[in-house]
């Protein structure tokens, strides 16, 4: 029964998240110019961060970094398409980013979180002239270039 409420509150949340990130005008990986054979990077882990993942996956990205802290969150962000989970936060955070990428930074990073510290993490860990979404309920989606 316990196993059974778990995968509920999964799709539960996967379709609360769905449902806020087709909320604006723009799906934040649009936003944030998601392309085929890029390398995007998610800042959050929630469902919105998780549903990230998966556009990212969907719109063909051929890598997939995903900012995690909890354990459970990074096995589905691995199921729904996270090359690499990166852990830290901040200056830590920004630092493996760059290490994963050669020291350019992601190409697109989709930041799902919605405070000061995630957006400035997520500037930080673009490359030059890439791109930022913000997949945040009431954000508004316009395309950031770094």
């Amino acid at each position: 029964m316990k196993k059974r409420l778990g995968v509920w509150v999964g799709i539960i949340a996967v379709a609360l998240g769905w449902l806020a990130f087709r909320s604006e005008r723009v799906v934040v990986a649009d936003a944030a110019n998601v392309r085929p054979g890029k390398t995007v990077a998610v800042v959050g882990d929630d469902a919105v961060g998780l549903l990230g993942v998966l556009s990212a996956r969907q719109m063909g990205a051929r890598r997939i970094i995903a900012m995690s802290r909890h354990e459970s969150r990074q096995k589905l962000a691995r199921e729904y398409g996270a090359t690499d989970i990166v852990t830290d936060r901040g200056d830590e955070g920004v630092a493996r980013i760059k290490e994963l990428t050669n020291g350019i930074g992601a190409d697109s990073v989709l930041e799902c979180v919605g405070t000061q510290e995630s957006m400035m993490q997520a500037i930080r860990s673009t490359r030059p002239g890439g791109y930022v979404g913000r997949g945040v309920v009431g954000a508004k989606n316009e395309p950031m270039t770094n």
